[in-house]
């Protein structure tokens, strides 16, 4: 192989590279989006169980504070509850580091501009808006792991709160 081959080689090579990392961040913007809403649709579904009494089997007229003192419904249903708002949290916080993170990798060829032009552009240099992107990019990808294991653990609390509440009703 020649040197200009070679060359075109490695110039697709990073064409491919640059299509695959855009996907790979567009997928990553659903995903927190996804796990996000699911984590809010979660949470509307605790806040409606605090509304019903009827189904529910409690008192007519009184909130669902008659679950209470009830020992294992009460339990899944506060950690449903809590996994949900930790899950709504980590995908808010997911979403601001991200955006950072596209901020600075934005800004990047700015700085190299600036640098050309022996001007001053921002407050960090190049290296360190590189490690900051790295940072950043760390920690959108570990919140969004965080946000979907703390997801799961409210799908399944939630699930054994309606099996709880309403198993006399699926299996009479």
């Amino acid at each position: 192989m020649s040197t200009s081959e070679v060359e075109a080689e490695i110039e697709e090579l990073r064409l491919l590279r640059t299509r695959w990392a855009e996907q790979r961040r567009y997928q990553l913007g659903v995903t927190v989006a996804l796990f996000t809403a699911l984590s809010g649709a979660g949470l509307g579904f605790c806040a409606s169980l605090l509304t019903g009494t009827e189904e529910l089997g409690g008192d007519p007229g009184h909130s669902f504070l008659w679950m209470f003192p009830c020992g294992q419904r009460t339990f899944w249903f506060l950690t449903a509850s809590f996994a949900f708002t930790v899950a709504l949290i980590f995908g808010i916080l997911g979403t601001v580091t991200r955006l950072l993170d596209f901020r600075l990798t934005a800004s990047l060829p700015d700085k190299r501009l600036a640098r050309k032009k022996r001007k001053k552009f921002g407050f960090l240099s190049i290296p360190a808006t590189r490690c900051w992107t790295r940072i950043l990019g760390g920690i959108t990808w570990s919140l969004c792991w965080l946000q979907l294991f703390v997801l799961i653990i409210g799908i399944v609390c939630i699930a054994v709160t309606a099996f709880y509440i309403y198993h006399t009703r699926l299996f009479p």
